[in-house]
């Protein structure tokens, strides 16, 4: 009888085609003259706060001018007041930051992720789906 149902499922609703799905309404991140501006996509259950930021953004962003070799142990993630220093300091699991740690990390599906070991980054940053997130590079300085 299950598979009646599941057929017959398959016959009133139309498939979806890619055309159809609205994935424009996704926010995206965007890369600035001071860094990179993203906001809150996602909290799972355990506090865990997917950003709109890709992998490929930071990649991006790491490429232009005003991200020079100093720059990236220098530029901050920053959320709701509270700030990760050095993009190089992204971590690879959660194990690798102190317990009760803020810290940011590439998750499964290619986002900053910013999270607590052990805890709610969600709670520590109270956050919410929607707010700002950003990687602020420091401001050049002129060599002498």
């Amino acid at each position: 009888m299950h598979r009646i149902i599941e057929k017959t499922a398959l016959l009133i609703a139309p498939p979806a085609s890619c055309v159809s799905l609205a994935l424009s309404d996704l926010p995206v991140a965007r890369i600035t003259g001071q860094g990179i501006r993203g906001q809150v996509l996602q909290i799972d259950h355990f506090g865990n706060i997917r950003t709109t930021i890709r992998q490929q953004d930071l990649k991006d962003f790491i490429d232009t001018p005003q991200c020079t070799p100093q720059c990236t142990p220098q530029c901050q993630v920053q959320i709701n007041g509270q700030h990760i220093q050095g993009i190089q300091d992204i971590r690879s699991t959660y194990v690798e930051a102190k317990v009760g740690e803020l810290l940011a990390l590439i998750d499964s599906a290619g986002y900053l992720e910013i999270a607590v070991n052990q805890g709610s980054a969600a709670e520590q940053t109270a956050c919410s789906v929607g707010d700002a997130v950003q990687i602020v590079s420091p401001p050049s300085h002129p060599t002498k």
